[in-house]
Order: structure tokens, then C-alpha cells, then sequence
């Protein structure tokens, strides 16, 4: 299990490593989209299985509790995903300046 788990996060540093190297070479568009679709995915389950899965299974929750979660959980996926898209957006930015500069 540990080695499925290093070769999920393996893959995701596969996807994402273009944008430590946009300098020298292109902005794969698809395989940078799919990394950060994996990184959300993967955190949000690593976040949930350390934090959140012991309380949710020692005590019982109404269903109001769950909704707010929910609701919580997608705000705070839809924050991350934000974050990351401004942080893509800052880097093209930047490389379309410096490609400018003469």
C-alpha cells in the first residue's frame, strides 16, 4: 500500500514538475490541469482521512451536520483550486513579460 501511495504522489509531481521548468521550455496546459486536479483530489483525501474520519466515526451526526460539512469541504476545495489557478495565471503572466523583454 505504501508503494501505490509513493506512486500516486510521484505522479502528481510528474504532472506538476513543467511549472518548476516554464522558463526553459512550454506550459503542457492538459498535464499541468490534470496534476492539479490530482493534487486537489489526493490532499482532500489525505486531509480527510487524518483529520476528519476519526470524529465522523465516533460520534453520530444529524443530517444538518453533514450538509454544513459538505458545503464546508467544497468551499474550502474551491478556495485551494482558486489558490492554485491564481498561482498558474501569476506564473504565465510572468513568463509572458520576461518572453517580451528584449
Amino acid at each position: 500500500m505504501t508503494v501505490l501511495q509513493f506512486l500516486k504522489w510521484a505522479a502528481v509531481v510528474w504532472c506538476l514538475w513543467p511549472m518548476a521548468r516554464l522558463s526553459e521550455s512550454g506550459l503542457p496546459l492538459t498535464r499541468v490541469v490534470v496534476g492539479i486536479t490530482f493534487f486537489v483530489i489526493f490532499a482532500g483525501k489525505l486531509l480527510y482521512d487524518t483529520l476528519i474520519a476519526d470524529y465522523v466515526r465516533q460520534r453520530r451526526t444529524t443530517l444538518k451536520q453533514d450538509i454544513a460539512a459538505l458545503i464546508g469541504m467544497v468551499i474550502g476545495v474551491m478556495v485551494l483550486i482558486g489558490l492554485v489557478l491564481a498561482m498558474v495565471a501569476a506564473l504565465l503572466v510572468e513568463t509572458g513579460k520576461q518572453s517580451m523583454t528584449p
